[in-house]
């Protein structure tokens, strides 16, 4: 199951916290349109939610990453790969094409 909804634009990222000695203070939400080019705090979060929603403006690719701030304020990125999510809501437009071959033998097309 897919975590966007049909026809629209807004998802939940879940997320997990090691417990494994010091709780970060905070886990940011930063968010790439560019290809990674360029990256935008998106939002902020309590270890305790465990998600961030997150509302795409339009159709595209999203990449995302998180990092985490400790009690004295230091941010500390996430190890690993960011999370890429494509956006499309558009509805797929499908056309049949039907012909007859050279021995009259009918053949049916279909492209989407």
């Amino acid at each position: 199951m897919s975590p966007l909804s049909p026809r629209k634009q807004d998802f939940v990222i879940p997320f997990n916290v090691d417990v494994t000695g010091q709780a970060p203070r905070e886990i940011q939400l930063e968010v790439s349109e560019n290809g990674g080019r360029s990256w935008k705090l998106d939002s902020s979060a309590d270890v305790r939610t465990k998600q961030f929603q997150f509302n795409a403006k339009s159709d595209g690719e999203y990449q995302f990453r998180l990092k985490t701030l400790d009690s004295q304020g230091r941010s500390f990125d996430n190890p690993g790969e960011p999370l890429r999510i494509l956006v499309d809501t558009k509805k797929p437009e499908g056309k049949l094409v039907v012909g007859i071959d050279q021995r009259g033998v009918m053949q049916a097309e279909f492209d989407i």
